[in-house]
């Protein structure tokens, strides 16, 4: 009968000891400040941005700083992961990498499509949609567009756009 006890004591204590890690692994809620209620919005805003030949408007279609250091690098793994730790030098170094390229493929969309309005005739994401253990990653996305002057089709070939609660904003604007 003691021995019973104890082995029930020690289950107990080992399954409120494994319902904590779990717990400890999700997310504190988190919210994309000023995110896009659609995928389809956000691609429009994007458009504007670019057509108006407006920074300003294209970064508002970003995540922060914050939001990678905070959220997306800690929340990389897999489905049910626990969060992942960055020393801040390295959190700074990731950012500073994926956002420096991003500058410039900004630099890059702005000068090609300012001035011209265009059409979303379909997307697709050609690495796909993946979950993450905080979020969903729409991956690589391909926009055919047309435009709507001369009928011409063309590609917005851009980067991934990070999905949290029904939100969306891009992680960066980088393709390969």
């Amino acid at each position: 009968m003691r021995y019973a006890r104890i082995a029930a004591f020690l289950l107990a204590f080992g399954t409120v000891g494994y319902v904590v890690h779990a717990a400890a692994s999700l997310p504190r809620r988190y919210e994309l400040v000023d995110g896009a209620p659609s995928i389809d919005d956000l691609v429009q805003t994007l458009l504007a941005g670019l057509e108006a030949g407006d920074t300003d408007a294209v970064n508002r279609c970003l995540i922060t700083k914050a939001d990678y250091v905070d959220f997306v690098l800690p929340g990389a793994g897999k489905p049910g992961d626990p969060p992942r730790h960055y020393t801040e030098q390295m959190n700074d170094y990731a950012w500073g990498t994926m956002y420096g390229k991003t500058i410039y493929f900004r630099a890059n969309l702005l000068e090609r499509f300012k001035g011209k309005h265009y059409k979303v005739k379909t997307y697709e994401f050609r690495k796909g949609v993946n979950d993450y253990a905080w979020y969903r990653a729409h991956q690589r996305i391909s926009i055919q567009l047309e435009d709507q002057d001369t009928g011409e089709i063309t590609a917005l070939n851009s980067g991934s756009i990070l999905e949290v609660g029904g939100r969306y904003k891009f992680i960066s604007l980088i393709h390969d």
